[in-house]
Formats: C-alpha cells, sequence, structure tokens
C-alpha cells in the first residue's frame, strides 16, 4: 500500500542547549524520533520512555506528553524526527499476524535497532530527496514495521475530539487573528456550543490557542534559525517581547536560552 506523499510531514532536526522540560506537548501525527545526542523522556498517562543516543523512540498522536530534552554536558540535545500519518502505520501493521501482542502501553523505544536503524534512514533520505515518489511511502512503511516488530507499536487511535478538530483549524493559520466565534463559524457550530463541548473534554479554546502557539514557538526555535522576532509573528504574536514573556511563563525558559549554549556568557532575560 502506498500513501499521499502530501500527507507525510518531512523530516526535521531539534537541536536544544539547555536541560528543559515541556509539558503538555501534542504531536498531530505519530512520530518516529532517533536521537542523535543527548537524552530524551516522554511521559504520558504516568508512564515513562527514555531514549538515549542511537534509540529509536515512538510518539503517539494527539496525547497529551511530557517531553524532556537533556543535552550532554556542553553539547546539545540533537534528534531527527519524522511524522507520518496513522495509515501508514496501520497499513504496515496489516503485513502482521493477527495475534502478534501489541506493546502495552503507548510509549515504546526502539533499543535493538538492527533493520529499524536501516528503514529509519531509507525514510529520512526518501523525505530529504523526494518526499512525493512512491517508493518513499514504502520506506515509511518499512520503518513503522521494523518498530513494530521490535515491540514499539501505536497504541489504538484516540476519539476523534473536538479539541483535535480546533486544533487541526487554529494550525492552518497561527498567525491568524482566532477568536472564538471566528472558529466557531469554520467549524459550522455557535460560540456557544464551542465552548461547552470544548468544557465537557476538559479544555478551553484559549488554553489550547495559547498551547498550540507556544508549541509551534518551541518547534520553530528547535528547528530553524528564525530570529525570536520571526518566530513570534509565524505563531500570532505581534509582539515579540510578548511571546518571549507567554513563553517562558509557559516552559520555564526563555526563546533565547533554547538555543544558546551553556558556556554563552551573554545575559539572559526571560524577554529576550
Amino acid at each position: 500500500m502506498t500513501h499521499a506523499m502530501q500527507d507525510i510531514a518531512p523530516g526535521f532536526h531539534i537541536r536544544q542547549y539547555r536541560r528543559a522540560r515541556f509539558d503538555r506537548l501534542i504531536s498531530p501525527l505519530p512520530a518516529v524520533i532517533r536521537v542523535e545526542a543527548g537524552e530524551k523522556r516522554l511521559t504520558a498517562a504516568g508512564l515513562t520512555a527514555r531514549a538515549t543516543a542511537g534509540t529509536l523512540i515512538l510518539l503517539p498522536e494527539e496525547t497529551p506528553l511530557l517531553v524532556e530534552n537533556l543535552p550532554l554536558g556542553e553539547a546539545p540535545y540533537a534528534a531527527t524526527v519524522l511524522a507520518f500519518p496513522r495509515a501508514v502505520f496501520e497499513a504496515a501493521y496489516a503485513r502482521l499476524p493477527r495475534d502478534g501482542a501489541r506493546a502495552p502501553y503507548p510509549l515504546q523505544s526502539c533499543l535493538d535497532l538492527g533493520a529499524a536503524a536501516e528503514a529509519f534512514g531509507m525514510a529520512l533520505a526518501g523525505l530529504s530527496q523526494d518526499p512525493e515518489h512512491p517508493r518513499t511511502g514504502l520506506h515509511c512503511e518499512a520503518l513503522a514495521l521494523e518498530m513494530a516488530l521490535a515491540r514499539a507499536w501505536l497504541p489504538p487511535a484516540p476519539a476523534r475530539s473536538l479539541a483535535a478538530q480546533v486544533r487541526q483549524h487554529l494550525a492552518t493559520d497561527l498567525a491568524a487573528p482566532w477568536t472564538a466565534e471566528t472558529l466557531a463559524r469554520a467549524l459550522q457550530i455557535s460560540p456557544a456550543t464551542l465552548r461547552r463541548r470544548l468544557r465537557a473534554e476538559g479544555c478551553a479554546f484559549q488554553d489550547i490557542l495559547r498551547d498550540l502557539r507556544l508549541g509551534s514557538g518551541l518547534h520553530l526555535l528547535q528547528t530553524t534559525r528564525w530570529p525570536v522576532a520571526s518566530v513570534a509573528e509565524a505563531v500570532g504574536y505581534r509582539s515579540a517581547s510578548r511571546f518571549a514573556r507567554r513563553f517562558h511563563d509557559r516552559f520555564a525558559l526563555s526563546p533565547g536560552a533554547v538555543r544558546r549554549p551553556l558556556s554563552d556568557p551573554s545575559k539572559e532575560t526571560p524577554h529576550e
């Protein structure tokens, strides 16, 4: 089975110089992460998976995660991430015997690399060189298959919540001046219904918007060299200082500190 590669995100690389904990991060797509340097810890539902350099780790989608990235000494934490739709994983799982046992919990690291490491490299090369080639979709499926053979499976698909729909709509243009009213119109429901249904799911529109903007800002800080002002604008903040304050309040780390080596003597403030 092949997949439309426009639905498959290209690989991206993360670098982070400071040890940090990021709570309530949610990936819209399942992802496979290869830790290149340092250590990554993921916690969901009270269960933690740990990945050191050279290890692959599987992330479920639409699952609030506590993410800890731990650099080693003066070297930054570094990782490569491949994210693609659940359909790729399910196609791989369909090739396995139906009585195969799935992993007992949603966070699994793949310690016995072997074929999984090779499949990761092939998928990364395909996504980097020609993401729309049919062979690239097969490489991604092969990676999902090798992860499953190493007992790293995705958990069952989460129920499609209104909060997930809200995140999907907001993510199409984070810089837009979103309000509950404009989003409700996009979803073809009333603002009162939007608020009531989100409240029933234990969340609120403003919290979702803030977390999505700041989480996306974190992603851009880790994966690009954009100035902080450009990152702030891209995720919907007209003021870089306001973005920096909100980012510091959310993650207890300034935007600049995500990128700055510990040995950098420059002064750090929450508002840089």
